[in-house]
């Protein structure tokens, strides 16, 4: 058990990581919004746009866009357990 509670943690620091240096790639590559993809892919960036105060609603985005994210992959991983037992 120790084992997959050290897995499940570096994971998530993995997860984290991952994310906050595709948000740092913003000005290097491309034409995509890698501030965006961060926000809504990591749980810190949702968070610190949800209670940054704005005069406009981009906070809002983000943070929808976030939840979107989470839920379709809350009902992915749920898909693949319930199909593994059956």
């Amino acid at each position: 058990t120790y084992q997959t509670l050290a897995l499940v943690g570096l994971i998530i620091v993995f997860w984290l990581g991952l994310f906050e240096a595709l948000a740092l790639l913003q000005p290097a590559v491309g034409q995509m919004d890698w501030h965006l993809v961060a926000s809504a892919c990591s749980p810190l960036r949702a968070i610190l746009a949800a209670s940054a105060p704005s005069v406009i609603n981009t906070w809002a985005s983000e943070v929808v866009l976030y939840l979107i994210v989470m839920g379709g992959i809350t009902l992915l991983l749920n898909g693949l357990a319930i199909s593994q037992v059956r």
